[in-house]
């Protein structure tokens, strides 16, 4: 981070210091390794963590339509302009309704909007704010305990370094577990670890890898998880399932203060060895591969008597927008990698899920994977 001379009662508007650390989407493949770590790292280098009270915050206006946050800490003031997700999660800390505070923003009523955010926000006992270079990125309880993405990344790298030994110990010919790719966003970091020695023929040479999803928040949208997860070959479409492993961002309280990621090592020493654990307990749970890669190809059985009316029933489930919905009869229509035989069945309306999902952006496409990976779920609703 920049260095800036601060003294008791300075302002310190961080938005207008040069600062390296840009918080976008991004997705590095397996020969963008080094880009990847140098991304976290930057991030991790320059996040500090705010625990303060309510009354030591102050949303203000920032010309008509948005709003800055100002932190009364004990190096002084300091500004720091927040994401989307950071801004959500403050309304959410008071009794405002979000549509309400947004709808304020879009009509140029930012002023407005700030007076009734401070109103309540005054009235907060400590809360954490998760900053990295300008941006505020979150606001959490004082209890959050934040597991950093490259250490959730390093310790992953562990985890595949030991499955690969143990199995050339057995077999020096093995097909080895290897990073495949990872998908990073404002809220969230996606690792996606493929495991070449366990695969799965569909039908007709459709092969499905087992892999495992590495997934992360470190601004508390969600927990650190391990998710199992299949990858199909053929249009690179990913599936996952339940987390084998789900770790709450949470402990005891903080007392009032500052807090860089070096202080942050004990949670961090807690959560290593539970990763590799279960990369081991995971990777040879052939069973629950199997069963999955039987609903599969069962789903291909399955042929539902008008495929727009199937596309608008799990569109009406799983709350598609309508966009979405298009766009899955888009793919459905126009997916090369499904076989004639398979076309108009419930396999083809899956695949067309993951195959549309590419095109809404990282997060919802991870959430597809999810939602298409429960194939029996997806299956009872068009038939």
């Amino acid at each position: 981070m920049s260095e800036i001379a601060a003294q008791p009662g300075d302002v310190i508007d961080f938005s207008q210091a040069e600062m390296p650390v840009k918080i976008e989407d991004r997705s590095f493949d397996s020969k963008m390794v080094p880009q990847l770590v140098a991304y976290l790292k930057d991030i991790r280098d320059n996040s500090l963590d705010y625990v303060v009270p309510g009354p030591k915050l102050e949303v203000k206006p920032v010309g008509a339509s948005a709003w800055e946050l100002w932190i009364d800490g004990p190096e002084g003031m300091k500004i720091f302009r927040p994401t989307n997700w950071a801004q959500g999660q403050t309304v959410g800390k008071t009794p405002l309704p979000k549509k309400y505070h947004d709808t304020l923003l879009n009509a140029g009523k930012a002023e407005l909007a700030t007076t009734n955010l401070n109103e309540w926000l005054r009235e907060q006992d400590k809360v954490m704010v998760r900053t990295v270079g300008d941006k505020f990125r979150a606001m959490v309880s004082d209890r959050y305990r934040a597991f950093d993405n490259l250490d959730l990344f390093s310790q992953t790298a562990k985890a595949v370094e030991n499955v690969n030994q143990s199995r050339q110990s057995i077999n020096p010919d093995y097909q080895p577990v290897q990073f495949w790719k990872a998908d990073a966003t404002e809220t969230t970091l996606f690792v996606s670890i493929l495991d070449k020695g366990q695969e799965y023929d569909i039908g007709k040479g459709d092969k499905f890898n087992v892999m495992l999803t590495v997934k992360n928040s470190e601004v508390g949208k969600s927990s650190m998880s391990i998710e199992p997860s299949f990858f199909r070959g053929m249009c690179l479409n990913l599936y996952s399932r339940e987390p084998a492993l789900r770790k709450i961002h949470s402990g005891e309280k903080l007392d009032s203060g500052i807090f860089s990621a070096d202080t942050r090592q004990a949670q961090r020493d807690l959560w290593q060895k539970e990763v590799r654990d279960v990369f081991n307990a995971t990777l040879v749970n052939t069973d629950f591969f199997d069963a999955w890669a039987a609903e599969f190809r069962e789903s291909k059985e399955v042929r539902p008597a008008d495929m727009t009316v199937a596309v608008h029933k799990v569109s009406e489930e799983y709350s598609f927008t309508q966009a979405e919905e298009e766009a899955i009869m888009a793919a459905l229509m126009t997916d090369r990698t499904i076989f004639p035989e398979d076309r108009g069945t419930g396999y083809a309306l899956i695949n067309a899920m993951t195959v549309a999902s590419k095109d809404m952006g990282l997060e919802r496409m991870h959430d597809m994977a999810k939602i298409a990976g429960n194939v029996k779920n997806v299956m009872k609703v068009v038939c």
